[in-house]
């Protein structure tokens, strides 16, 4: 199908992981839960990237809590896709690839790449399972402050790592707040500190943060 012709196709929300799972068809394709479609919209996290400058094209990764989908950006695509902050919430709008080898995940080529918010990734979650002739899910109102910080030290502390970089912290929190976009990573490490639950250490490799065990913070 030309791009022309795509274009003319709405774009449907597909969240990563059922994107990443479905299967072309002589009309588009289709999702593991039977929605059809010719373009896509993916919201999530940007977990991942490859540049290459010399040919002018990125490779990113978008990952949301039903799994990560692969994202190919050329054109004008190309600079958000390079230059957008790792672990920000983004939007994709493209069209998906049809793999060359079976097995093989689908992957999307981007037309629009650009920031979005949490409440966004909410809106497009309850049209997709609508369009999937789910029940509407309830809508779990997201855990206050400090009922993330609480979640977080735990699970840091289970853990039993003697120090976390920045991206591993982003891990932890995700794992228990999986739609936290960098803001909200930053400001619970943030308060961490404050609270003297974490610890930060310039150290040769970078900056790296040792947990408190006292949690007095909390």
């Amino acid at each position: 199908m030309s791009e022309e012709l795509s274009r003319r196709y709405p774009a449907v929300r597909v969240p990563a992981g059922e994107l990443a799972h479905s299967e072309p068809t002589e009309d588009g394709f289709v999702t593991p839960r039977g929605v059809r479609f010719h373009r896509a919209l993916v919201v999530g996290v940007l977990s991942g990237r490859y540049v290459d400058e010399e040919r002018e094209f990125a490779v990113i990764t978008v990952t949301d809590d039903t799994g990560s989908v692969d994202v190919f950006a050329f054109d004008e695509c190309y600079e958000p896709a390079r230059t957008l902050d790792k672990w920000r919430q983004i939007k994709v709008i493209g069209r998906p690839m049809e793999p060359r080898e079976e097995g093989r995940p689908v992957a999307l080529r981007a037309e629009v790449i650009r920031l979005t918010s949490y409440s966004e990734e909410l809106f497009r979650r309850l049209e997709y399972e609508l369009m999937a002739g789910g029940e509407v899910p309830t809508v779990e109102k997201p855990p206050t402050l400090d009922e993330a910080i609480e979640m977080v030290y735990k699970e840091l502390l289970e853990r039993e790592e003697e120090t976390f970089s920045r991206e591993e912290l982003y891990e932890v929190i995700r794992s228990v707040v999986p739609l936290a976009d960098e803001e909200f990573c930053e400001k619970i490490i943030k308060e961490m500190e404050e609270r003297e639950l974490l610890y930060p250490m310039d150290l040769p490799g970078g900056k790296r943060w040792s947990v408190i065990e006292t949690g007095w913070g909390l």
